[in-house]
């Protein structure tokens, strides 16, 4: 696999779920997976690439806690630091831990993420679940480590895209957890577009 860099997504994602599906049938291919992490857990902190597989494969064995512990053990100015924060994310949103949260999800990289989902040709229905979930996350990371001006930003950008009752109700929870459930009082209503009548028409 390492000959075939292009696969280097498969190799930390769907090869690994596969494996761990694998090892609920056959225990040595979990053993296998955890020989693997444990080598890692020894080299991550100066290889950002042996830091992702490492959280990888926490992920994969359902370990995400080994993972946030290694986290917590770096020094803060340790750059592996966003790359096993971001695998850990979940993790550190659940615990209000919203200033690493953020620092593990920079806004910059989750507006990337969202501009290419949103262009994707996943169905509509499935693509504004995901996108409400990933913009009511990053926001509750955004509010609560107090950076309002993007989560502002956020909002306008996810309600021109989506103000169904359902996204608000998503984001509404987020903001009420981290403590500023004032963000969406603050959002303009979304803009209505005048529709021309009929070609024709006369007007009453």
């Amino acid at each position: 696999m390492k000959n075939h860099p292009a696969y280097a997504g498969v190799r930390v994602s769907f090869l690994l779920n596969d494996l761990a599906r694998l090892g609920a049938h056959y225990p040595p291919a979990l053993d296998a997976l955890r020989v693997r992490r444990d080598a890692d857990r020894t080299r991550f902190a100066d290889d950002r690439s042996v830091a992702l597989e490492f959280g990888s494969l926490n992920h994969a064995l359902g370990e995400d806690q080994v993972t946030l512990a290694a986290f917590d053990q770096l020094p803060a100015d340790n750059v592996q630091r966003e790359v096993l924060g971001h695998q850990v994310f979940d993790l550190l949103l659940a615990a209000k831990r919203y200033p690493e949260a953020a620092a593990a999800s920079p806004f910059a990289e989750y507006t990337a993420h969202f501009d290419m989902v949103r262009a994707s040709k996943i169905p509509d229905d499935a693509k504004r679940r995901f996108l409400a979930d990933l913009a009511g996350k990053e926001l509750e990371a955004l509010a609560g480590a107090g950076k309002l001006d993007n989560a502002r930003e956020l909002l306008k950008g996810l309600f021109e895209y989506d103000h169904s009752e359902a996204t608000v109700s998503v984001v509404q929870e987020h903001v009420k957890r981290a403590g500023h459930p004032e963000l969406l009082l603050q959002q303009p209503p979304p803009a209505v577009t005048p529709v021309a009548p009929p070609s024709g028409a006369v007007g009453l």
